[in-house]
């Protein structure tokens, strides 16, 4: 299973958060696999202070193959220079479940 995370900082505001949220959602929604896609409701915690981030977007999805056949897309491209400029982190790495 591969795990998706797209961390979306302080720095960013509206409209453009509302911009960047509604983007990489349908983006992740798009990808064949999907499994789960969740977003933070409140603010982000942490025992060293507050994080720089403001929202955490979380998507499952079945493979790392099939996220990577969508990640080459046109598709998956489109917003790679929003997500750059602002400074939104994207992660993904495979989970094993106990």
């Amino acid at each position: 299973m591969l795990h998706v995370l797209v961390l979306i900082p302080k720095s960013i505001e509206d409209p453009e958060l509302g911009n960047i949220i509604s983007t990489a959602t349908s983006a992740l929604k798009q990808v064949n696999g999907l499994l789960a896609i969740t977003i933070n409701d409140g603010n982000i915690m942490s025992p060293g202070g507050p994080p720089p981030y403001v929202k955490v977007i979380e998507a499952s999805y079945e493979s790392l193959e099939v996220f990577m056949d969508w990640a080459q897309t046109p598709a998956a491209q489109v917003n790679e220079d929003l997500y750059n400029e602002s400074g939104v982190v994207r992660l993904f790495y495979e989970v094993n479940e106990f």
